[in-house]
């Protein structure tokens, strides 16, 4: 019996007024419209960020006016977008405070950064509002591919900084409890903490194992040398790295459990999910405007590979 849901929805709803869950149903609504419903409210979201950037953003206020995204009547063209710069991290170092938006005191915000990995840290800031949509995002998820809230969940993490912020401290061992959540982590993973870890996933039998893809692939790979056999992991969810073809095939053998890829970041939170049908990645078309571009800025055909552009709808503290 899963006594933790009710638990859980009676903490959040009414005791934290946390209201992710709620939104996580709204989510499977929404994507349960046809696909072209979907985008028009995705263009809808997009054209009231550009016309909120352009009113309360000093960096946006000129920019988007200057390449037309924005014209005199306040409607948005979003297809000019491709002709702005992207938000590379030399502007946001540059600019600073006029990335901010001017009415963050009639809003609940918090600072974040991201990982360093390629250098200096960004740092941001992000509105509660867009928190609660991650969050939500996530449920959903969670949800579709097995596990329901309150069911085990195990994470072998691979940042120092999220395992400290998620399990040190009685406020956090308390809500692992209650969230029924267990860190492992993996930044200096040695074969006796393998062997811990393997034997802690065997006794908790998680609905859900998530980890660094490279993490769960080198436990995976000792798991099948020490023979021993994973039983009751529902899926496995591979994040932070490229999920590449031998990797997936060694995770699934390794912890007898299907597995699925998961993109984005810090930054972005999720971005993508692969589905049941392991047909390929779902963007998360209420949350986030993702394209994929060339060297000319203009949308890849196709199959052709380019970089990766990604707008958050839901963050208005910029």
């Amino acid at each position: 019996m899963n006594w933790r849901k009710p638990v859980l929805l009676l903490v959040d709803e009414l005791i934290r007024h946390d209201d992710a869950y709620r939104r996580s149903r709204q989510l499977e609504r929404f994507y349960r419209q046809p696909h072209t419903a979907q985008l028009r409210a995705q263009q809808d979201a997009l054209r009231d960020l550009l016309h909120h950037a352009v009113t309360h953003v000093p960096y946006y206020a000129s920019l988007l006016k200057q390449h037309g995204v924005l014209g005199g009547s306040g409607q948005a063209d979003v297809h000019r977008l491709r002709a702005m710069p992207p938000l590379t991290k030399d502007v946001i170092h540059a600019q600073g405070d006029n990335l901010h938006s001017d009415d963050l005191q009639q809003r609940k915000w918090y600072r974040n950064a991201s990982g360093g990995s390629t250098g200096q840290p960004v740092r941001l800031l992000q509105e509660a509002d867009y928190h609660q949509w991650a969050i939500g995002t996530r449920l959903m998820h969670q949800r579709r591919i097995g596990m329901d809230l309150g069911e085990t969940y195990m994470q072998l993490w691979g940042s120092d900084r999220d395992i400290m912020t998620g399990s040190v401290g009685w406020r956090a061992k308390l809500s692992n409890f209650l969230r029924n959540r267990t860190f492992m982590n993996c930044f200096k993973m040695s074969q006796d903490d393998m062997q811990r870890y393997a034997e802690r996933i065997l006794a908790k039998r998680p609905a859900i194992l998530q980890g660094y893809v490279d993490c769960l692939y080198e436990l995976g790979r000792y798991i099948i040398a020490q023979g021993i056999r994973m039983q009751w992991v529902g899926a496995v969810i591979t994040s932070a790295g490229t999920l590449f073809p031998h990797m997936r095939e060694t995770i699934a053998h390794a912890y007898n459990a299907p597995v699925f890829n998961h993109y984005g970041s810090r930054e972005m939170g999720g971005i993508a999910f692969e589905t049941n049908d392991h047909s390929g990645l779902m963007v998360n078309l209420f949350t986030h405007y993702v394209e994929v571009v060339n060297a000319a800025g203009q949308p890849c055909a196709a199959g052709e590979e380019g970089d990766v552009l990604v707008t958050s709808l839901r963050n208005y503290a910029m």
